[in-house]
């Protein structure tokens, strides 16, 4: 087992989380533990979503998360659902509470920068997967 740590540029955008996603590929026979940073500029869109949260506003920091990681996702190649739930979960937190304690927010990006990686591994891992099945039964890729 080997643990993989990412974060700050190593996940800025969707070309760094697609050599994030090779790396780990380099790694699978150690079976790696992939832990990741939220995308870039999502802390500080995070932060200021926290101090927004109890006056009532942040809807447009909340759309400015969605617009990044939709941007990312659609990037990537990646079906575009695939972080709809923690989006909504997100929204939902600012929307109920009017304070979104810094400790959820945190954790609802890193889920959501853990989802892109867990989804482009997989895809990535099925696709060689497939390229080495097709040379196994001597069709070349």
């Amino acid at each position: 087992m080997i643990v993989m740590k990412f974060g700050g540029t190593s996940v800025g955008d969707a070309d760094a989380i697609s050599q994030v996603a090779s790396v780990v590929r380099q790694h699978l026979a150690r079976k790696p533990v992939v832990v990741v940073s939220a995308i870039a500029k999502i802390t500080d869109a995070l932060v200021r979503l926290a101090e927004e949260s109890p006056k009532g506003t942040g809807s447009d920091t909340v759309q400015l998360i969605r617009s990044i990681h939709e941007h990312t996702i659609e990037t990537l190649g990646i079906d575009r659902h695939l972080c709809a739930q923690e989006l909504c979960e997100l929204e939902t937190l600012v929307k109920e509470s009017r304070r979104a304690p810094m400790r959820s927010v945190s954790i609802c990006s890193n889920r959501l920068a853990s989802a892109c990686a867990r989804k482009l591994s997989r895809r990535s891992c099925r696709k060689m997967a497939s390229q080495r099945a097709r040379t196994t039964h001597g069709i070349s890729a």
